[in-house]
């Protein structure tokens, strides 16, 4: 156990350093300052009514990590995984990076759901994303996972997080996103109608 914590640590790490990189060109449209200027810095409470994200499915390259796989969008460079991280950007600054902490990260019983959404609300919060709002939940081929939506202190990029616990290991998918409003929320929804949960 104790020799997989600072492998856990990196990956946290590898992911404060790539998201950065997408760029801090000041583009927000006013409907996402809007959105920004909107978020409740108390956690909101979760519909209780989770749904599928509508759209069509991204056409990309299959990536496949554990325990899921999901297609990119087509326009995506080639994904490359880094132990429990994979990530892959488009252009325009858009990426997307996906997380596995194993099981044995929680050193006990994984959180549910809300436990899961405040831990990150504060991680997020507290890494320059002091806006970030709780949105109600989705769920992903029948899986349930929190959605959480703000925009980076130091520029017009967004951030859209979902995450959520498959067979005790805990899964976060975010897009860090330069492209806004409906483009933005087609890419995202073509991506999450991808994902299988692998057996």
């Amino acid at each position: 156990m104790k020799a997989r914590v600072p492998g856990l640590v990196a990956v946290v790490a590898l992911v404060a350093l790539v998201l950065p990189a997408a760029g801090c060109a000041d583009r927000q449209s006013s409907a996402d300052a809007a959105d920004a200027s909107s978020a409740d810095p108390q956690p909101s409470s979760a519909d209780p009514t989770p749904t599928q994200p509508p759209g069509p499915a991204a056409t990309g390259p299959l990536v496949r990590m554990e325990p899921l796989t999901f297609h990119v969008p087509a326009h995506f460079k080639p994904y490359r995984e880094f132990g429990g991280l994979s990530a892959g950007g488009g252009h325009d600054g858009d990426n997307i990076i996906v997380t596995r902490f194993p099981a044995m990260a929680h050193l006990g019983e994984p959180p549910d759901i809300d436990g899961m959404a405040r831990r990150a609300l504060k991680f997020n919060r507290e890494g320059g994303i002091p806006k970030m709002q709780r949105l109600p939940d989705v769920t992903v081929e029948g899986v349930t996972m929190y959605h959480l939506f703000g925009h980076h202190g130091c520029c017009g990029l967004s951030m859209t997080e979902y995450g959520t616990e498959v067979r005790g290991d805990t899964v976060t998918m975010q897009f860090s996103m330069e492209t806004t409003g409906a483009a933005r929320d087609r890419l995202i929804a073509s991506v999450l109608n991808t994902i299988h949960w692998r057996p």
